[in-house]
């Protein structure tokens, strides 16, 4: 997976965790819908926009470029969180912090899992 692919992913799953139309997290990003939309179909955009996107989200580029477990872990966590609907009436500052942790909580699990449960591969 590329940098164009993690950044996609990235964005997406982020999107997703704050419940945000494409229209509504590209006002938020200071960009257009139509550049969301390509970033999101895996086409990268110029340095410009991601330092853009970046500063907007209060990350460093290289973390959203990055091929983390971020991506393959929170993707699957988001829909199965909104398909319960717990978190529901959440400020957005709490979604936020709880993005926050959830990264972090995944990056000290992947750091201890020697390859296994955190693995995209098959095992």
């Amino acid at each position: 997976m590329g940098a164009a692919d993690n950044l996609s992913a990235n964005l997406s799953t982020i999107r997703t965790l704050r419940r945000m139309s494409q229209v509504n997290f590209a006002r938020e990003l200071g960009i257009s819908k139509s550049t969301l939309q390509e970033i999101e179909q895996g086409h990268g955009p110029n340095l410009d926009t991601l330092e853009c996107i970046a500063v907007h989200l209060g990350v460093p580029a290289s973390a959203l470029i990055s091929n983390s477990s971020f991506p393959v872990q929170v993707g699957f966590l988001a829909p199965l969180l909104h398909g319960m609907d717990w978190f529901r009436d959440w400020s957005r500052e709490d979604l936020d912090r709880f993005l926050d942790l959830s990264t972090q909580l995944l990056k000290l699990m992947k750091q201890y899992d020697q390859g296994q449960a955190f693995s995209s591969q098959p095992r």
